[in-house]
């Protein structure tokens, strides 16, 4: 690493610097020997460095300059740190746009231009809902714990990679980046740990402050930029101004209080575009309403334990992707704990209801300019989430005006899986007069899961041939389209095999391996006995929901010709032994825990439980079926 100081010499070189600095570095006719810049941005870093934990709160106001009619949004943040930990509280009400799709956003965005609507009046044209959100943080060095809150009801919590997911910042980095994430220090901010040159521009004025302007040029990706600081000349440990690529943050101090580094109130400005372009879209206040520093902080603010989640709450570990429990007060149980009464003295608080968006004004709004992109979106948010008398309308619109549009693709994905009454009509049409191949592909894929699950209900084998027929026609026409990130060729051939080997009347494929003690078995090896094959785990909340019927089934039939055989996908089999023991689970199971969960995917599982009943014969009968409809299935194949 180079450090560049600038030379101050008789000559060129000392013209330069002093035509560079906004204000001239000779005061009362004596030339003063400018600071050392890497000195300056040292004592910035000692300064802050020497307050070791606190805790502080903000109010944040946001004002997006795109959307002057939606006003400033506000919120209460509380922060708390201890070294490089460190956790964020943020209480706000929130808008969500009452469409859906890629460009809802936009579309809502311009229907308020056009009417004129500030937020709350477009909440009551039914264009947006809004809703309280809490929102805490926490980084304990390694990971990040995310909990949400919305409308006071949980909504999950997520264990992640500091780098994957949403993560809080450090409070000894503000004012020194527009936007610090967990994993920053006041080194990195500032600059001094990628640095490839320092240099001091000059003295300029920052709103009637005399400021060193020091230049760090770092390397930002593949290609170089500069870290712009200007610090306060009379009480240099304080940064009044800072820019990066493309983003401004102005800082205020407590004039009261010298000795204190830390902002008292920031504004941050993002600008669109790469560095040097002028077009601001949002402007960040927060103003500093209390601070705590060099104190102790609760080393469970860092942990699920001190996060404050409501009973009941879903954690889930996003870096295996796998639901991790259900918080029961003290730690995570494997099944959703029951909440516990509260006194009569104490009456639960009242919760504002989340009020819905209203289909009739969507129904009217659309109506007025049926062609329009706002009214195809309109149609396709009634059309998935109510069940009225505005759905077959809205249906009708868009097979009248928006039958070709190239923006249906995430609707047909969400008819796949939504199934409302107009679903098989739309996808039709869709599939047969709509020019864009994506689009098409979309509606191939989820006409053709449509059919096979009408199929697997009792439509019988028309619907399964044209289902096979539509998936083959997916692989060789819309193969390269994408779900989810997923070819589609790739999750019709799933389908495909599903359909010709594990569909209901179909000879059960074979599996081998080894159970959970290590002994070889076989599925074949239940001939002549009625099978109820479960795909299970004890991360799984409704797997462990079911094993209390399973245990009552094992009772009632045992000396029958019965068996109940699990696949089981636990990686930890110390904790699975555990749970054997203490849930009474006498069963046998297959092991299929390894990362590639080879069974499951033989038998294209995509969720848990999932269970299949065959006859004597090894034929399926029955799928996912549970409790007394289970049963049922059971009783009448034995009774064969």
């Amino acid at each position: 690493m180079t450090w560049m100081k600038p030379k101050i010499a008789a000559g060129a070189g000392a013209a330069c610097l002093l035509a560079a600095a906004a204000i001239p570095l000779a005061e009362n006719g004596i030339l003063n020997r400018p600071p050392d810049p890497v000195k300056l941005l040292a004592a910035v870093a000692q300064a802050r460095q020497r307050i070791t934990s606190g805790e502080l709160e903000f109010d944040q106001a946001i004002y997006d300059l795109d959307r002057p009619l939606n006003g400033t949004n506000r919120a209460r943040l509380k922060a708390r740190f201890d070294g490089e930990k460190c956790r964020l509280e943020i209480d706000d009400r929130e808008y969500a746009c009452v469409l859906t799709g890629p460009d809802a956003a936009a579309v809502t965005d311009a229907k308020q231009a056009e009417l004129g609507l500030d937020r709350e009046a477009a909440v009551r044209a039914g264009l947006l809902r809004p809703f309280e959100s809490h929102h805490a943080v926490a980084y304990d060095g390694t990971t990040v714990l995310d909990y949400w809150e919305t409308d006071g009801r949980p909504s999950q919590t997520r264990i992640d990679d500091p780098q994957k997911g949403p993560a809080p910042f450090g409070p000894r980095c503000l004012g020194l980046d527009a936007t610090p994430s967990a994993w920053d220090t006041v080194e990195s901010c500032l600059g001094l740990s990628n640095a490839k040159s320092v240099q001091l521009v000059g003295k300029e004025p920052i709103e009637g402050t005399a400021a060193w302007h020091v230049r760090v040029q770092i390397q930002f990706g593949r290609f170089p930029a500069s870290k712009e600081f200007w610090l306060d000349a009379a009480h240099p440990t304080r940064v009044l101004k800072h820019q990066f690529n493309g983003s401004t943050v102005l800082s205020k101090y407590d004039p009261a209080d010298p000795q204190d580094p830390i902002p008292t109130a920031i504004t941050e400005m993002f600008l669109h575009g790469t560095v040097g372009t002028n077009t601001a879209f949002s402007e960040r206040r927060l103003v500093r309403r209390s601070a705590r520093f060099n104190l102790p902080v609760d080393p469970a603010s860092w942990t699920l334990a001190g996060l404050g989640m409501q009973i009941g709450t879903e954690v889930v570990d996003y870096r295996i992707s796998r639901r991790v429990g259900y918080w029961d007060g003290s730690g995570l149980s494997e099944s959703v704990p029951r909440r516990p009464r509260r006194a009569a003295a104490t009456p639960t608080p009242a919760v504002a209801p989340e009020l819905p968006p209203d289909p009739r004004r969507l129904s009217a709004l659309m109506e007025k300019d049926p062609r329009s992109a706002f009214a195809r979106q309109a149609a396709t948010w009634i059309i998935l989430n109510t069940a009225g008398a505005e759905v077959e309308p809205a249906a009708e619109l868009i097979l009248r005006e928006h039958l070709a549009s190239g923006d249906l693709g995430p609707l047909c994905e969400e008819l796949g899986r939504k199934r409302p009454p107009c679903a098989e009509r739309l996808l039709r049409a869709v599939l047969e007069k709509n020019p864009n191949a994506p689009v098409k592909g979309q509606a191939c894929f989820a006409l053709a899961s449509l059919l096979k699950d009408q199929a697997e209900q009792g439509a019988g084998q028309p619907a399964a041939t044209e289902a096979e027929r539509l998936f083959q026609r997916v692989i060789s026409d819309f193969g390269e389209g994408q779900s989810d990130g997923r070819k589609l060729s790739d999750l019709a051939e799933r389908e495909l095999y599903e359909l010709q080997r594990l569909a209901v009347g179909k000879l059960a494929p074979e599996i081998e391996g080894e159970d959970l003690d290590g002994r070889k078995m076989k599925l074949s090896d239940y001939r002549g006995k009625v099978v109820v094959l479960a795909f299970w785990g004890t991360w799984c909340g409704p797997c462990m929901q079911m094993v209390p019927d399973e245990r009552r089934l094992v009772a009632r039939l045992a000396g029958k010709p019965f068996a109940l055989v699990g696949v089981n996908s636990d990686t930890d089999q110390t904790r699975l032994k555990t749970v054997l023991r203490k849930e009474g689970i006498t069963w046998r199971s297959f092991r299929d825990g390894a990362a590639s969960d080879a069974i499951a995917k033989a038998w294209n599982v995509r969720s848990w439980p999932a269970v299949y009943v065959l006859d004597r014969k090894g034929v399926i009968r029955y799928r996912n079926l549970r409790g007394r409809e289970l049963d049922e299935a059971v009783d009448a194949l034995l009774a064969r």
